[in-house]
């Protein structure tokens, strides 16, 4: 499992924007069998908000779509339930696009519902109802407004929702092929409610979405939002150096920028956007000159501009960068070759 926030920084060298973009992903590989998912996962819980009882769901190695795990929903009750379980989407969304996608196996001579919440509060808004049976899946927003597709009976497939919320189209996609899309008359979402039906029997797994506030019309440049400069450090007159790339990267406590230089890195910490400070530069020998920057863990890899070299820096201290013994080497493509 997984979960990742991004949001812009709000200081580049340069300018600053605002916009939010957001993605989430769950493939219940980190849990055992038996797990209730809202007790083992910060990300998932119920509709009264208790964890670890009837409303939510356990953990199963009965099936899966990928890795050995998955969650099963089944009900025989005449109201559906008790399981009850709800995915925040991390906050109300009304513009912007939004990708919810999960893959879902249908029993034979079962039936499967989730719906869509329109208000972080649930039970306010239902603002997307899904319902599958018999090899039928009709995704509507209560009203007329909806999309009829078909699905594999006892077989996994991939449901997926594209929606553009500030054109307000709803597309639904199975298994990679667009079924159709409509206007939502509740435009507007903020979590997944998973609530078995009477009959229902039916896994989900792999389940993810994607948020991104700054495009609409289904993709395009982010425009700016609010842009205005806060923060101004000149590196190129300081190194007489033009810059190739900046790297984001923090320590928990400190935010820094990686940049990269024609002839080594500069870092630049940036926790006080307003007075950007330079920490440290790294110039290679022999020269390196940098085309790429990018951070894992403590561990900066560098790209060169010309040719396939490359290097790793240990910066687990920023402001003294460390040559890992080794870490100067050519970059081979799948032949072996540079």
């Amino acid at each position: 499992m997984k979960m990742k926030y991004f949001y812009s920084l709000t200081l580049t060298l340069f300018t600053a924007f605002s916009f939010i973009a957001q993605s989430f992903s769950d493939d219940f590989e980190a849990y055992a069998p038996g797990d209730y998912l809202g007790v083992v996962s910060a990300d998932w819980t119920t509709w009264s908000g208790n964890s670890g009882g009837g409303e939510d769901v356990q953990i199963t190695d009965a099936d899966a779509r990928s890795g050995a795990h998955s969650i099963y929903f089944t009900s025989n009750s005449g109201n559906g339930g008790p399981q009850d379980v709800v995915l925040p989407f991390g906050g109300q969304y009304t513009t912007g696009d939004f990708e919810f996608s999960c893959y879902m196996k249908v029993e034979s001579g079962k039936n499967a519902y989730f719906n869509f919440q329109g208000d972080v509060n649930v039970g306010n808004s239902w603002t997307l109802h899904a319902n599958f049976d018999n090899g039928s899946v009709t995704v509507d927003d209560g009203g007329a407004n909806s999309v009829t597709g078909s699905y594999p009976i006892n077989g996994w497939f991939q449901f997926k929702m594209n929606i553009d919320l500030t054109a307000n189209s709803w597309r639904l996609v199975i298994d990679g092929v667009s079924v159709g899309s409509f206007a939502n008359d509740n435009n507007k979402l903020a979590s997944l409610d998973i609530y078995p039906l009477n009959g229902s029997g039916f896994y989900i797994d792999d389940v993810s979405y994607n948020y991104n506030s700054g495009t609409g019309g289904g993709g395009g440049p982010i425009p700016p939002l609010n842009m205005q400069q806060i923060g101004y450090l000149d590196l190129v007159s300081m190194h007489n150096s033009d810059l190739s790339d900046i790297w984001g990267w923090s320590t928990g406590s400190n935010e820094y920028a990686i940049v990269g230089l024609n002839d080594g890195t500069s870092i630049v910490d940036a926790t006080n956007p307003r007075e950007p400070e330079l920490v440290n530069q790294y110039i290679f020998d022999p020269p390196l000159r940098t085309a790429g920057v990018f951070a894992v863990g403590n561990t900066l890899f560098v790209s060169s501009a010309e040719g396939s070299d490359a290097a790793l820096l240990d910066i687990s201290d920023p402001r003294d960068p460390q040559p890992i013994g080794g870490g100067r080497f050519q970059s081979k493509d799948s032949n072996g070759d540079p």
